[in-house]
């Protein structure tokens, strides 16, 4: 069965555009699915789409549709100020829905740098005591109730079909940094130990699941002053330092525990409301990972999977996404896709290469398609210019 065709797009190319002309272009590419932001992290981005070309900053991150305040508990959403952005998932879902499109509603989970501001016991905390400025911490009793809060308010409002969800674990210990200042040279067991959150959710948690959490911090902090910086010498590495000590394994996936809790908030939040939107989860691999839900402890409440091949090196994808597939074939499986990437840019996804004939991207297009997957979801319709998006269509869908 040909996979559908999904676009990631922002409401402010949406409006900028208008949603008639936009779905014009992506219907005659070949597209029914329409995967657009409802929140988002910090960003400033460029469209060099239309006669004028326009950047958009979001300097804290957002939410981008007319989110009712008082559907929230604690934490309650910081609403994009201008109406003509937050009208355009409105305007964009209706229209949408005349020409045939299903709208997905692209979530971001734990990088939001306003609620970790202004909501600081949502915040990570490090080993070293710091509180994160960026990132939130998906093991908070409120970050759970606010994303249930979320995913029925929107769709108690649009008919959303899929919540597609990005980043509900606790990431890399510096991602989000807006201009970093660092100069040493952190080891991949650095990186381990200051992925480590020590916020008092995770505290608590350890503590109910058996874990000593203070002797876990001591560790962190050994572990860390041994190994944490390169210093010339090669050293451990990460997988075999958390194997060596159980307990400390245990304490680095309470970020996967608290991703499959948010997600089943969001599910059963769903079901309360009787709304039949379904989530596609966001997952690193078959095996538990503190930056995705536990898939095997949220199969049973969500509708598929959501995998960014789009910087994934190709051997990694060859390696694990069949085992994925067969780990839960009932599942939708959705593909993301990106143009080809310029060399070194494969974590940023900021340079494109436009090298269509890459043989690493054409590699991964094929890798996709032996999948089977149920569809697949270009990155990124306002990113890309009209040429760059069709060429980038075309690689996808020649057969």
């Amino acid at each position: 069965m040909k996979p559908e065709l999904a676009a990631y797009i922002y409401p402010w190319d949406l409006a900028r555009g208008g949603a008639g002309a936009v779905l014009d272009e992506l219907g005659e590419l070949g597209f029914t699915q329409l995967n657009l932001t409802a929140n988002y992290h910090a960003i400033s981005s460029l469209s060099p789409r239309g006669e004028d070309t326009r950047l958009f900053m979001v300097p804290r991150g957002g939410v981008f549709f007319p989110a009712r305040a008082e559907r929230y508990g604690r934490v309650r959403p910081v609403v994009w100020p201008e109406r003509e952005i937050t009208d355009a998932w409105a305007v964009g879902a209706a229209t949408a829905v005349e020409r045939g499109f299903a709208v997905n509603a692209w979530t971001i989970g734990m990088f939001q740098p306003w609620m970790a501001q202004d909501y600081p016991y949502t915040a990570r905390v490090f080993f070293t005591g710091d509180r994160a400025d960026t990132g939130i911490c998906p093991n908070s009793p409120d970050v759970q109730e606010y994303y249930a809060a979320f995913a029925a308010d929107l769709a108690d409002q649009i008919p959303v079909r899929r919540f597609i969800l990005e980043g509900y674990g606790i990431p890399d210990w510096n991602y989000g940094w807006v201009r970093p200042r660092v100069l040493a040279d952190v080891s991949p067991v650095g990186r381990a130990m200051l992925r480590l959150c020590f916020c008092g959710s995770c505290s608590a948690l350890a503590a109910d699941v058996g874990l000593d959490t203070e002797r876990v911090h001591r560790t962190a902090k050994k572990v860390f002053g041994q190994y944490g910086f390169r210093n010339g010498t090669a050293g451990p590495s990460a997988d075999e330092v958390l194997a060596g000590d159980p307990e400390l394994l245990a304490y680095s996936l309470l970020g996967s525990a608290g991703a499959t809790r948010v997600v089943r908030e969001m599910a059963a939040a769903l079901r309360r409301g009787g709304n039949a939107s379904g989530l596609l989860v966001p997952v690193d691999g078959p095996e538990p990972d503190a930056n995705a839900p536990d898939l095997a402890a949220v199969r049973d409440v969500v509708s598929g999977i959501n995998v960014w091949t789009a910087v994934m090196p190709a051997d990694r994808q060859r390696s694990y996404l069949p085992r994925l597939r067969e780990s839960a074939p009932e599942l939708e499986l959705s593909l993301v896709i990106g143009p080809p990437l310029a060399a070194g840019s494969a974590v940023t996804l900021v340079t494109p290469s436009f090298n269509y004939s890459d043989p690493v991207f054409l590699d991964r297009i094929e890798t996709a398609r032996q999948l089977n997957p149920t569809e697949i979801a270009v990155y990124h319709y306002g990113l890309l210019d009209q040429a760059a998006f069709r060429r980038t269509v075309d690689c996808i869908t020649q057969s």
